[in-house]
């Protein structure tokens, strides 16, 4: 009894290990949209049977990062319109209600926390360092959902931190200078500063606007 759950704990942490790797594969954009996920391939670079990477996929495909087509296999999920227009909608309208109730519940250290990160991804950007840049991104937004103090909402945005990454990622990889999407950070943080609702509701408005017509530009092309 004992042996066999041990070895039933040691798969599932296999399977989850797998799906923990080919999960921030595909946020960061290493696997882009529309990949194909050929599992002899896959499960070779792993060194995972076939059988291992089919259930970690199973696990994407529950949390909408993949697709399987019928007699195709899996796909990483494609760029829709649709999906991206009600991401970046939905992340609007909440991030503007955390960002109100953060204004005035922010204390010097966070101030700090908030300014450490930014700086931390001006010198991943020096560096050209992507993977980092997206990373400290969607950290700097999740300190200020964590800020407003406000469960549910937090809850609401988490339930969608993934597709937020994915899109985000996309988006960083279509700037030519990795500092462009940084400097909306740094006025934000002076507006947090400043106690100013009307600069930072301006300023987040303008930063996810603009963030969306990118990501849109870019799938209707492909």
């Amino acid at each position: 009894m004992s042996i066999q759950l041990v070895g039933q704990i040691k798969k599932s942490t296999l399977i989850n290990e797998i799906a923990d790797l080919m999960r921030e594969s595909i946020v960061s954009g290493s696997i882009p949209p529309g990949t194909r996920l050929t599992e002899q391939e896959f499960a070779r670079q792993l060194t995972v049977s076939r059988g291992s990477l089919r259930e970690a996929l199973r696990i994407l495909e529950s949390e909408g990062l993949v697709v399987d087509i019928p007699r195709r296999g899996f796909y990483v999920i494609d760029l829709s319109l649709r999906d991206i227009e009600e991401v970046y909608s939905l992340r609007l309208l909440l991030e503007l209600e955390a960002i109100k109730r953060a204004l005035y519940r922010i204390q010097p250290e966070h101030q700090e926390q908030l300014e450490s990160i930014v700086n931390g991804m001006t010198d991943a950007a020096r560096q050209g360092d992507l993977f980092r840049v997206v990373n400290l991104d969607v950290e700097f937004h999740r300190k200020l959902w964590i800020f407003a103090d406000h469960k549910l909402l937090q809850q609401t945005l988490e339930g969608f931190i993934l597709k937020i990454s994915m899109y985000l990622s996309v988006q960083t990889h279509l700037y030519s200078d990795l500092n462009a999407g940084i400097a909306d950070h740094r006025l934000l943080l002076a507006a947090i500063r400043d106690r100013d609702e009307d600069q930072a509701i301006s300023i987040l408005t303008r930063h996810i606007s603009d963030a969306l017509q990118v990501v849109l530009d870019f799938a209707q092309k492909k």
